[in-house]
């Protein structure tokens, strides 16, 4: 079988779908997409949202998401794997066993626990729970804010969060600096084991939808054509800056991030 199509790499990419067209599974297959990679995409629930907020989150059974990855899965490789919302536990562990076979195969998880204008709670803590025990383990990187890395360890201080999801088995950490909104730049920062690296970014006035999406989803599609970490966490970056610098108006709530830039 051939490992790609046309020599583009696959990214297997699961989330829910968002109506409005800023987050969830369509900001997935544009910034996949834009930067080099070709979109294989897995639903995982439905929303119903607009660029103000979500309003509510219904999953797909199951054993229809199962059913999805299993079918993609045995006919086309996967050179990365991004992860967004997960609205059940069943779902969650079909996930973590379905990468399973995926050896060596780079992981990238945005932790989607809360949206919209008003960070409303998409995630109860009993399924943030499951998420660390079944499938965090397995993951090459995680991309929270520093909201998510709260909720994820219960820990304010982000270099001791950090550390507990690196020895948790998490390759790497790439914190966003976008809520901590005391700073002048936008600061993030990778973690690993034996590193820290930050990159300071103009903070940008707008308020925008699905821009965490952007970032988890170009920085599994430059993995995928075999970029190593750090550059491709700076690519993704860079694709991500520029995506909202270039943001436009498409409802009434926040700015859809412009995804066709070419990276």
């Amino acid at each position: 079988m051939k490992s790609t199509i046309n020599n583009i790499p696959n990214v297997l990419c699961i989330s829910g779908h968002d109506p409005s067209g800023g987050a969830g599974i369509q900001a997935d297959i544009e910034s996949i997409n834009s930067c080099g990679a070709h979109a294989l995409s897995i639903i995982s629930c439905t929303t119903i949202q607009d660029s103000q907020n979500v309003y509510q989150v219904i999953p797909l059974e199951h054993k229809v998401v199962e059913q999805q990855i299993i079918t993609v899965l045995s006919d086309s490789h996967i050179a990365a794997v991004k992860i967004g919302l997960i609205a059940t536990q069943e779902s969650i562990q079909i996930i973590a066993s379905s990468v399973d076979p995926l050896l060596n195969t780079p992981i990238v998880l945005d932790p989607v626990f809360s949206a919209g204008g008003a960070r409303k709670r998409l995630s109860k803590q009993d399924l943030i729970d499951n998420l660390k025990k079944h499938l965090l383990h397995k993951i090459t990187i995680i991309t929270p804010n520093t909201d998510e890395l709260k909720l994820l360890t219960g820990e304010s201080h982000p270099d001791i969060a950090a550390k507990q999801l690196l020895d948790a088995g998490v390759a790497y950490v790439l914190l966003t600096g976008t809520h901590d909104e005391g700073t002048l730049d936008v600061v993030n920062t990778l973690y690993s084991q034996n590193a820290k690296q930050q990159w300071n970014w103009p903070r940008l006035q707008g308020c925008y939808h699905g821009s965490g999406c952007t970032l988890a989803s170009a920085l599994a599609a430059y993995l995928a054509q075999g970029v190593d970490a750090t550059e491709a966490s700076f690519q993704a970056q860079k694709f991500t800056w520029g995506s909202l610098q270039a943001a436009y108006q498409s409802g009434k709530g926040q700015l859809t991030p412009n995804r066709k830039i070419l990276c």
